[in-house]
């Protein structure tokens, strides 16, 4: 429990939120786990003052662009001090892999890409649009509303994004000295 890991000093901890969808967490991840008790994990350790990090997946087979932002959200609802994302990766043995078998969703037999892309053909999301949310995805975590339009401009993988991730990079880390 939290009291433990404070009574231990414990300075930080990671917690698996994994998708921000709770249908998509039990059906294609097996995790029988609520928002509600994901944000109350969050919150008592924030209130323990132990920091917190955050690990999400995006680019599931059958992913969209609300989901990944459900998960952005809940992200946004748990305040994590560190946001992680990865893109899905379908591990042997695993439900996801055997659907994307079964459906014809792999790229290739590897586990991983050699160029650490996505080995998943993603049904509803493209793959620059994929990678510009993974790129972008603790940015629309961490800051403020008003800098949506800027974010969503940084998704597009052409010299632009390129300089706003820059740019929006050294406003998260001054937001965070503040």
């Amino acid at each position: 429990t939290v009291k433990i890991l404070k009574d231990i000093n414990c300075l930080s901890v990671s917690l698996g939120i994994e998708a921000g969808d709770e249908e998509q967490r039990r059906t294609t991840l097996n995790r029988r786990v609520s928002d509600e008790a994901i944000k109350s994990a969050f919150s008592q350790l924030h209130r323990a003052n132990i920091r917190v990090s955050s690990y999400n997946i995006i680019g599931f087979p059958d992913d969209n662009r609300g989901k990944i932002f459900k998960t952005i959200r809940l992200n946004r609802e748990c305040r994590p001090d560190f946001v992680n994302v990865f893109l899905c990766c379908p591990l042997p043995k695993t439900k996801i892999r055997e659907y994307c078998l079964e459906n014809g969703l792999l790229e290739t037999e590897e586990i991983v890409d050699e160029n650490k892309v996505s080995v998943i053909k993603v049904k509803n999301v493209s793959k620059p649009e994929l990678y510009g949310l993974f790129r972008t995805f603790g940015f629309y975590v961490k800051l403020p509303d008003f800098f949506r339009p800027l974010i969503k401009r940084a998704e597009k993988m052409d010299l632009y994004g390129g300089l706003l991730c820059k740019v929006l990079k050294k406003v998260e880390l001054l937001i965070k000295g503040c």
